[in-house]
């Protein structure tokens, strides 16, 4: 009986000093994308709320990107892949939830049109990034005339720097018609 008891006690003892840990795996991701969204209500300070893994309201702080054709600012953000739904916010308004289209480039824009208090946005094609602008030399091939003394020669020139594109000048003297050339 001592034996088996002292057998017992020694298997417990063993038992006491193997630390048991849980393990638990992580389906995050740390894959990120950039969503975009046009301030057409002008709300400024505008911030992106994404579930899960977001923390507190009123979420992260976008950033500044471009202003578009019609004055609006544009915002951008960089949020997890894996985000299932996101809320526009701004100085106490803020967008519907958005659980559609969440993809890289993706962009959204607010119309003036509610859903209770939140205003309901619209999808806008996704944004692609501008090609950096490049700059480059350039030569003239075509002669001109020197103009009169106390005249000037202008040009204006415009073009990308990209294959089938052309670089063109807008030239004139002083109190003359202008006009395109291809340069």
């Amino acid at each position: 009986m001592k034996r088996l008891l002292s057998v017992l006690l020694a298997v417990c003892m063993l038992f006491s000093m193997v630390a048991i840990v849980p393990v638990t795996a992580s389906a995050e991701t740390t894959d990120n994308i950039t969503v975009y969204f046009t301030d057409a209500l002008s709300w400024g300070d505008v911030h992106v709320y994404y579930w899960p893994n977001v923390g507190e309201w009123p979420g992260t702080a976008m950033d500044k990107d471009i202003v578009n054709d019609y004055g609006q600012q544009v915002y951008k953000a960089v949020i997890p892949a894996n985000a299932e739904g996101i809320v526009f916010n701004g100085n106490g308004n803020q967008t519907v939830d958005i659980k559609d289209g969440i993809e890289d480039g993706a962009a959204w824009y607010t119309i003036d049109e509610k859903e209770g208090n939140n205003y309901k946005v619209e999808k806008v094609e996704a944004v692609t990034p501008e090609p950096e602008p490049t700059t480059s030399e350039t030569t003239a091939t075509e002669e001109t005339t020197a103009p009169e003394a106390g005249k000037s020669i202008h040009a204006y020139f415009t073009g990308v720097e990209a294959p089938g594109s052309a670089w063109m000048a807008w030239t004139w003297n002083d109190g003359e018609e202008g006009e395109w050339r291809p340069i």
